[in-house]
């Protein structure tokens, strides 16, 4: 599996979790009350963005240079050494 692949497949994985979640009126409610104070939400939202954004860039470029599986493995245990 190459760096496209995975990111491809992580994609589609993360849609289909959020699906059911968005299926759920209280969930959705919470959703959009978020977006009541304008400016917080939307910087919130931009910078959210960014920095994915950013953080695919990099882990394409991660995935491009060494091996796949080396590359995720890393990545799974950046979580746990916060």
């Amino acid at each position: 599996m190459n760096e496209w692949n995975l990111f491809a497949w992580s994609s589609i994985g993360n849609l289909i979790v959020l699906f059911p979640l968005l299926a759920d009126r209280s969930i959705r409610r919470a959703s959009f009350s978020f977006f009541t104070n304008r400016k917080i939400a939307v910087g919130a939202l931009f910078s959210e963005e960014v920095f994915y954004f950013l953080g695919v860039i990099c882990s394409i470029s991660a995935y491009a240079v060494g091996s796949v599986s080396l590359v995720s493995t890393v990545g799974a245990l950046q979580p746990s050494l916060r």
